[in-house]
């Protein structure tokens, strides 16, 4: 159906195409044979074509398969000046450009530096890096506002808008370099407050002719004049915050309490009127204020640059800018690298923007002055792309798919060919494929943001498997559907496996393993859930990419202890190493140490933990230059028992991994020479995942995000989070259409005047991006596609309830309360917060990285609480899993055989606690609904709380808990209070009331019971323990 299309491709060198690849239709294996053709045809050596990737990864791929492509034809080859062309393509191979578009661009700065106004000696700062060098400078930088009270700040401090949200909009903003300036407009603060005196006054004196006191006129002017007499004291500064909130105007009345009646009549018009210019004032005081937000941020941004320029550093995004601004300026340089770089071929040309565009028709135009590269005329069979308009999944990085129908119209449909044999996936998916992407993608009367969907012809060979797609459905019950889902899932792949479903792999039929199996993501929020309910199942998987917080803890504990051993002034680091599960101390042992001084250098005064802890850090220290960082690194391994730390943890072989993966780097860096620290911590600081494509586990299915997925095929597809909301609206929205630009810094507050209608756009531009992300998770898939589907009708279930409800089920996972396997759902530490004090920014600073509070929270961390008893994350680990274990088998030897990896828990605790859970047992069984290992997180005023529910089931009308503890009983108003914490844990989580509570102290072999817990006095409960552990 194609082969036209691909012949043209692979011989028509000299015409510029536009080729539209659908998914599986083995465009990379094209890109390569028409580089070959340039080689072999004589018309460019191997360095003077350009191919330019998305990723690094990509491009040593392609790099790849042409030096194996070349490899064949030097054997294969007759002709002798072909031959030669090959052979010296061959030895060129390291000197290809065949790169990333920043890649590319680095390469002619580092050409052409002076020219460019760049030091010679520049250096590229990668994204991680960037990001944590702008960090590092707006954490000082913000300092200094506070120190210097700047007002702009404190005006946006009263508003609620947190040190948190301020820095996430710089990070935005630092990448919004071509954004349009937002002009204020006329926001007369002044004239709204003489209006509101003069209406209030007027109103009074209408007042008397009032008749009944309870009339809602009546009301409205009492409500307006006690405004305006607390208003009018308060200077213009306070009085504008009032505004930017907005002031309460109400109307109504019935004119049969009016004498006479057409009064009412004239108030209700001068309430509306001040309604009317109490809103204007403030939607413009409020667009202004955000404005003034910019202009005072860019003044960051003017700090950045100068350290930029200091350091001789260019991120990415100045990657691209100079070379534009150096190809459009100096004619010479353009004309050379047109010269040196005679074909420029691009894949993935769907998830460019219009700065990467302009770089490439310049190089690509036969124009001597080009400062429109819409008007370019291109030089024939110069510039090649190919792309897929359904896979443009990348718009929070820069992405621009309406760029890419921009040049799709620019070149005409007699340069667009379209190549649509799927050789990946089985016919059934294909032809689902087609019917369902067919209604969901389609081009919108309103603009370029969605492209026509372009059906796919299935052409795999082989046997065909009869129901290739799955639409796995469950209930929902009583737990949140995420949850349900999990469970689903898991059950799914259980079943595949049980069953020995069978796939087609090179030409013959075989049974389906773990590894063939990938469960897709459209973010990494839910994944620590589902690796719970995974791990639970005996199901083995690896998770590749993410940076939550379950697969990083042991990153980030190794990441303190370095960074404090290698600076001994980096207190926060230190204090964050000894609360780490490495140390495990507890704060209040670190606030007593402290009294001494929290240095590590000096002797310790004391005995215990923590001066052990310190002479440890500093024997490290002290022997940091002394040996090769790799011999050191295993030092620190061994005498701190880090890999048997993290191996008792749950999910502890994961955690041991990494470790040992950043030794063995430790190793391949050093090469018997001492390692730049500076470099690896960077390195470690800004490490996503040690887990890459290349490493995958001998039998373990795959988790992905479906952006990380692109590009690959798995036989078995999951589609996960499929009922998840589309993400937010962006902070900032800059509409390229009409070259606008809409800020919101805090919903239905702060945002400029045209927020509501741009982001009206951005929505539509939203949901086309998800209907195309489902496009590639679907395309993913190559025997089997499973979709869990439920009642819901949100998300991806949006998207697909129509053909859903036109279809049958394959498999139903019936509804069950099984016992939750430490579902982590939160990684909230619970804290207590008051309001901003100046005063103590520093402070913040210090514990900023602890404090995920929610949107509303005031950025101030003043203690924490934890309801765990400060025994250490080893310890709880232990019990969590030991108690996975008790409730998934019934085989006591197995338990003590699996319990001889355990460090703290011992078989004797074992005994006591299963004994003590027989005397449960009947009434556990009798209950409909169990949990263990159930988290929670709530807010209860100004508190935070974060704790873990042992054991819980439903008896009656209520709920039954029960606490194990490894340590000693304390007194009993300790345990009186977690009671009150549990009981109002229990009413938020499960709706229902905690009638019982039994403490089990294993060591004591003793127990402690508490009966129809209130939560009346919680405050005061959660001020006393803040006092008491802080």
């Amino acid at each position: 159906m194609d082969q036209h299309a691909r012949e043209l491709i692979q011989n028509d060198l000299d015409t510029t195409y536009l080729v539209e690849a659908g998914a599986g239709t083995g465009k990379t294996t094209l890109l390569v044979a028409r580089i070959l053709n340039l080689i072999r045809s004589g018309r460019a050596t191997l360095p003077q074509i350009v191919a330019i990737t998305f990723t690094e990864k990509a491009a040593e791929e392609l790099k790849t398969r042409i030096k194996k492509q070349l490899q064949q034809q030097l054997d294969s080859e007759k002709n002798a000046s072909i031959l030669q062309r090959i052979r010296n393509a061959y030895l060129d191979i390291e000197k290809s450009s065949i790169n990333t578009i920043h890649g590319f661009c680095a390469s002619i700065l580092k050409q052409y530096a002076i020219e460019a106004g760049l030091s010679p000696e520049f250096s590229v700062a990668d994204p991680g890096a960037f990001h944590k060098f702008t960090q590092q400078l707006w954490q000082r930088w913000l300092i200094e506002q506070v120190q210097q009270q700047n007002p702009c700040l404190y005006s946006l401090l009263l508003l609620g808008i947190s040190f948190e949200k301020l820095e996430k909009i710089v990070q935005l903003l630092i990448h919004q370099r071509d954004m349009p300036h937002v002009a204020k407009v006329d926001a007369d603060v002044a004239h709204f407050q003489q209006e509101l005196a003069r209406i209030t006054h007027d109103l009074q004196t209408e007042q008397q002719y009032c008749t009944n006191k309870e009339d809602k006129g009546y009301v409205a002017i009492e409500t307006l004049k006690d405004q305006h007499i607390f208003l009018r004291q308060q200077p213009l500064e306070q009085f504008a915050y009032y505004v930017a909130h907005g002031i309460e105007v109400k109307s109504g009345g019935n004119q049969k309490n009016w004498d006479p009646p057409q009064v009412l009549k004239e108030v209700k018009q001068q309430l509306k009127s001040l309604k009317t210019l109490s809103e204007t004032t403030r939607a413009h005081h409020n667009h202004n204020l955000v404005c003034d937000t910019i202009a005072w941020l860019n003044k960051f941004f003017d700090t950045v640059k100068q350290q930029k320029q200091t350091q001789a550093l260019v991120d990415f995004d100045d990657l691209l800018y100079y070379v534009k601004h150096l190809l459009q300026t100096n004619q010479e340089i353009r004309r050379q690298c047109q010269e040196n770089f005679r074909y420029i071929l691009v894949d993935e040309f769907q998830d460019t923007n219009d700065l990467q565009v302009e770089i490439l028709f310049q190089l690509a135009s036969q124009d001597e002055e080009l400062h429109d590269w819409q008007q370019a005329q291109l030089i024939p069979g110069k510039l090649f792309m190919v792309g897929d308009p359904k896979q443009s999944i990348y718009r929070f990085r820069g992405a621009d798919i309406e760029i890419y129908e921009t040049v799709k119209e620019i070149l005409g449909s007699q340069h667009c060919l379209f190549i649509t044999r799927n050789f990946r996936s089985t016919h059934g998916i294909i032809h689902w494929c087609n019917q369902v992407f067919s209604r969901l993608i389609v081009k919108p009367e309103d603009g370029k943001y969605q492209p026509q969907y372009t059906a796919l012809s299935p052409s795999r060979e082989g046997a065909q498997i009869a129901n290739p797609i799955i639409l796995v459905s469950y209930d929902l019950g009583d737990e949140r559907p995420i949850e349900q889902e999990a469970k689903c899932v898991a059950e799914s792949i259980r079943q595949i496996i049980d069953e020995k479903w069978t796939i087609s792999k090179d030409g013959r039929e075989q049974i389906v393993s773990y590894k063939d199996i990938a469960v897709l993501f459209r973010r990494y929020t839910y994944v620590n859930l589902f690796e719970q309910v995974l791990s639970s199942s005996n199901i083995p998987y690896q998770v590749i990419g993410g940076k939550s917080s379950f697969n990083r803890i042991e990153v980030h504990s190794l990441l303190s202890l370095l960074k404090t051993l290698v600076n001994p002034d980096d207190k926060m680091s230190l204090i964050a190493t000894l609360r780490s599960p490495i140390f495990c101390i507890s704060d209040r042992e670190i606030l007593q140490y402290s009294q001494q001084g929290l240095n590590y250098l000096a002797k310790p005064q004391t005995s215990g933990r923590m001066a052990v802890a310190m002479t440890l850090l500093r024997e490290f220290h002290l022997q940091l230059p002394q040996k090769s960082g790799y011999q050191w690194l295993q030092n620190l391994y061994q005498k701190t028992h880090i890999l048997l730390t993290f191996a008792s943890m749950q999910q502890g072989k994961h955690y041991v991994k990494t470790l040992q993966k950043i030794l063995n780097f430790a190793k391949v860096t050093t090469l018997n020479s001492f390692i730049d620290w500076k470099n690896f911590i960077l390195w470690l600081s800004e490490l996503d995942s040690l887990d890459n494509e290349s490493q995958v586990e001998e039998d373990a299915i795959s988790i992905f995000s479906i952006h990380r997925s692109k590009g690959l095929e798995f036989p078995v597809v999951i589609i996960a989070d499929v009922s998840a909301n589309i993400r937010e609206l962006p902070y900032i929205i800059h509409d390229k259409p009409t070259n606008s630009v809409a800020i919101r810094l805090q919903r239905g507050l702060l945002e400029t005047q045209n927020y509501s209608i741009i982001c009206e756009k951005e929505k539509n531009r939203l949901v086309a991006e998800e209907k195309r992300l489902l496009y590639v998770a679907a395309t993913r898939a190559r025997d089997y596609l499973l979709v869990p589907v439920s009642g819901k009708k949100q998300g991806f279930l949006h998207f697909l309830h129509q053909d859903i409800s036109a279809a049958e089920t394959n498999i139903h996972v019936d509804t069950f309360h099984s016992i939750v396997k430490d579902v982590t759902l939160t990684s909230m530490e619970p804290v207590k917060i008051k309001n901003l004090d100046p005063v103590s920014e520093s402070k913040w600073f210090s514990h900023r990285q602890r404090f995920l509070s929610q949107k509303k929270s005031t950025p101030l961390l003043e203690r924490t609480i934890d309801t765990r008893h400060y025994k250490g994350l080893q310890m709880a680990g232990e019990m969590r899993d030991l108690l996975c274990m008790i409730f998934a088998n019934d085989d006591n030897a197995f338990l003590h055989e699996k319990l001889k990896s355990f460090y703290f828990i011992k078989s004797f605790h074992l005994e006591k606690i299963l004994s003590h859970l027989q005397n449960l047992d009947e009434r556990i069984k009798l209950s409909k609904k169990k949990y263990h290992n159930l988290p929670f997180t709530f807010r209860f005023e100004d508190y935070l709380v974060m704790g873990n529910i042992d054991i819980a089931f439903q008896e009656n009308d209520g709920f039954v808990m029960m606490d194990c503890n490894l340590t000693k009983k304390h007194d009993d108003e300790h345990y009186l209070y977690l009671g009150t914490i549990y009981s109002f844990a229990v009413s938020q989580l499960l709706n229902c009331m905690l009638k019982e509570i039994t403490f089990y102290f294993i060591e004591e072999d003793s127990s402690y019971h508490i009966t129809n817990v209130d939560f009346e006095n919680m405050n005061i409960i959660l001020d006393d323990m803040a006092k008491k552990y802080s």
